[in-house]
């Protein structure tokens, strides 16, 4: 990146969060980040790893020295630290880290809550944690992680998780982080395409695809851009304004009053069919409905992002487009769930894996759950149709270092393995898509559906958040929905836009699709039941040079191969998948275990050249997704002791894996941070290791889990008891209401989801097409 001009997606810098941290506890989170990722000199550091090489070309010491001596106390980090726990951490749980940070603020707290590790030899012998010595303050922290309370066990995960966070992913205005160099870590942000060293080490430069004409762009309405002047701009692109009276009927089916902020100015407009949300499936019915003739509009809580503004910067770019900033986390805070929150939604910034439907599972959905839809001509037509527009194909040019290291491990040792289908052309090498495609290959929605719709009339309103489903009552018959009520802020004004329909279709997702029926009146006790989450443990090698495959973690297409090795696909259809990641140092720093400050520092070094798997386990499991009291989304989520032995095969296959490739150390996402060395270990001592994380991932707070795909939480059935959507995609309590999203899936899929949802998603446009036709 230019050294002369920031990008546009920083916007003047990350700026920190507003917080409500007194000094005190400021004090106690600068000795936190201190203590989790302190400044280490060179000496200290080789002292520690003897087997470092010393001898190393001066700019490369350097930039080891520079790394060493980061500490997360330096500049406004630690503000950072404070701003995101505001922003992220549900108001309940924020009260609990507000009461931990107050307690080690005081000498008693502090002696509470550390025991012995907060007794010190010099007087006073009980002190503040910010006085008590780092390497004292490492051990405990270190305690928190082991300890049978389970505030001790929360705080521990929260601050060893997101102070490394803050420090790897944030940026200065100019896309500079301290630690990139000695991660041997860059990002380009090159309108040539992405720089890639092939194996024999001559670089060669991907073109830039050409870019076709595109009509979403001049459909995308920002509606916090735009301000006062929305009602004309939705006039202008087709939408009718209502008059006060109509306004005034809308508003009055109202029931939901939960919006931060007081509506300067009340607006109504007319369309045919609203979609509530733009991802994989309101996009597909978008584009289906418009095609057909009718008019659409799509309300979308996220922001636009054309190409020209993805940064590939990874600390912004979550930011901006995933929820609470990739960092929603479940009720107890014992699971990381990633979701997407941009025009496009997950397909924007997914890793390109498109899976049509397992056979199993549909069978499993048809049979078991007596779904025909699933064993029909007309579901096979959808996912054909699904992967046309999307251009899946399984073919690759070249596999990057991560997919190269799964495929040998798997081939060495007899393992299922095989290439992914991706919706993007063979030489995609594209390793940033998790915070969207900068070279505009991957065919998101954004680029096929939304263009398609965009193309038939339909127009995105970004930056637009949709509060409750306006349904009116029928004497005698179920109530029938007439449109939404949705919120608009733009800088100090909010806007409340009431838009009137004949269909709402809602696909915000299967974390916020519950809320929203909630909100507006729906009753069944399905809706937010049955949470899937596909459950995902990590597990890593780390390769010298020279050893596995070419190249280094980040670079190169995310995915390309994978295993279904531990699947039990021709059995009970319940087990995991194993895959590899987008590898960035943020979401390493969140997923390696932290032992001490200088251990974590050297794990993190070898970023570039350690491989990352994960585990994707088809969970039996179900969560719930609530309303807490303080009206924000809650999310709880047990894994079952089936599913934990699922999820512990696949570690177990994945540590065998990386070792039959080459690694030269593995180890799994454990607190307790115990690696193996299979160059100098037997295999006995092998299978004793593995046992020993089999043993132990469950029962320790600090093992990483994380859930890039949620759903099931409106489930499609065939009867109210036991589902919140029909066959058809329409609610059981309001007639022109549907479901078009991640939410309806029968069950757990065990396999990426983003075929199977617009598949679905395909067949139920036609179900409202057909009704629209015939009332």
């Amino acid at each position: 990146m230019s050294d002369c001009e920031a990008h546009p997606l920083l916007r003047g810098g990350q700026h920190c969060q507003p917080h409500k941290f007194s000094r005190a506890q400021m004090e106690v989170i600068e000795a936190l980040c201190e203590t989790i990722f302190p400044s280490v000199s060179l000496e200290e550091f080789f002292e520690s790893f003897p087997g470092h090489d010393k001898e190393l070309p001066k700019a490369e010491l350097q930039a080891l020295e520079t790394y060493l001596l980061h500490s997360a106390k330096d500049g406004n980090l630690p503000l950072q630290v404070a701003g995101f726990l505001t922003q992220v951490m549900p108001f309940s749980e924020l009260r609990l880290v507000h009461l931990s940070l107050w307690a080690l603020s005081t000498r008693v707290g502090t002696l509470v809550l550390g025991g012995k590790h907060a007794i010190t030899k010099t007087f006073p012998f009980c002190k503040r944690f910010a006085k008590v010595p780092k390497e004292q303050r490492q051990c405990f922290i270190r305690g928190f992680a082991f300890s049978c309370i389970k505030i001790k066990q929360q705080f521990f995960r929260l601050f060893t998780g997101f102070i490394p966070w803050i420090v790897f992913s944030s940026v200065d205005p100019f896309g500079f982080n301290p630690t990139f160099a000695a991660l041997n870590y860059s990002v380009d942000d090159d309108e040539q395409g992405d720089i890639w060293l092939y194996p024999h080490g001559q670089h060669q430069t991907l073109p830039t695809p050409k870019k076709s004409a595109s009509s979403l762009g001049s459909r995308v309405i920002d509606a916090a851009q735009v301000g006062s002047q929305l009602a004309t701009e939705l006039n202008n692109r087709g939408f009718p304004l209502i008059d006060d009276d109509d306004v005034a009927h809308l508003k009055a089916l109202r029931r939901s009053q939960s919006f931060k902020k007081t509506s300067d100015l009340d607006i109504g407009v007319k369309c045919e069919v609203v979609v509530v949300g733009s991802g994989a499936g309101g996009s597909v019915v978008a584009a289906k409905l418009a095609q057909a003739g009718h008019s659409v509009l799509i309300l979308e809580k996220g922001h636009y992002f054309p190409a020209a503004e993805l940064s590939q910067l990874e600390g912004p770019s979550m930011n901006a487009m995933y929820e609470n900033g990739g960092c929603l986390l479940t009720k107890d805070s014992s699971m990381i769930l990633l979701a997407g929150t941009t025009v496009g939604g997950g397909s924007t910034v997914n890793w390109g894996a498109s899976f049509q439907t397992p056979s199993h599972v549909r069978k499993e959905w048809a049979e078991t759950l007596h779904l025909d839809l699933f064993a029909s001509n007309a579901y096979d037509n959808a996912m054909d149709e699904v992967c046309s527009r999307l251009g899946v194909q399984s073919e690759v040019v070249h596999e990057n270092f991560q997919n190269g290291v799964l495929r040998a491990g798997c081939q060495a040792l007899g393992f299922h393995v095989e290439n992914i289908p991706r919706n993007s052309p063979p030489d995609h090498q594209c390793g940033f898509c998790g915070l969207g495609c900068k070279q505009e290959k991957k065919q998101n929605a954004m680029l096929t559906w939304l263009e398609d719709a965009a193309a038939a009339e339909a127009v995105v309103l970004a930056s637009c958040k949709a509060e409750e489903v306006l349904c009116a009552k029928r004497e005698g018959q179920h109530p029938v929905a007439v449109g939404v009520v949705a919120q608009v802020e733009s800088g100090n004004t909010c806007t409340t836009l009431y838009v009137e329909a004949n269909v709402v279709v809602v696909a915000c997702g299967a974390l916020w699709t519950p809320l929203l029926l909630k909100r507006s009146g729906l009753l069944n006790h399905e809706i937010g039941q049955n949470l899937h989450i596909h459950p995902v443990q990590l597990v890593w090698g780390h390769f010298e040079e020279g050893r596995g495959a070419d190249g280094v973690s980040y670079r190169g297409g995310i995915m390309t191969a994978y295993s279904k090795v531990a699947a039990n696909w021709d059995t009970t259809g319940y087990g995991s998948v194993i895959q590899c990641v987008a590898s960035q140092p943020g979401i390493m720093s969140v997923c390696l275990p932290w032992v001490s400050g200088v251990d974590f520092k050297a794990r993190m070094r070898k970023f570039s050249r350690t491989a990352i798997f994960i585990v994707l386990t088809r969970d039996h499991s179900g969560g719930q997704v609530r309303v807490d009291e303080d009206g924000c989304l809650s999310v709880y989520y047990q894994l079952s002791d089936a599913d934990k032995r699922n999820s512990n095969d696949g570690v177990e296959k994945g540590l065998k894996i990386l070792a039959a490739a080459g690694a030269s150390e593995v180890g799994s996402g454990n607190v307790d941070g115990e690696t193996f060395a299979p160059c100098s270990g037997t295999k006995a001592d092998f299978e004793e290791y593995s046992a020993r994380v089999r043993a132990n991932t469950f029962k320790q707070v600090g093992t990483t889990v994380v859930s890039a795909h949620q759903m099931g939480s409106c489930r499609m059935g065939m009867c109210p008891l036991i589902s919140a959507v029909q066959p058809n995609g329409e609610t059981w309590e309001v007639k022109g209401l549907f479901v078009a999203d991640s939410s309806v899936l029968p069950t757990a899929l065990g396999i990426n989801p983003m075929i199977t949802v617009q598949s679905i998603a395909l067949c139920t446009a036609d179900n409202i097409l057909f009704q629209l036709q015939h009332g």
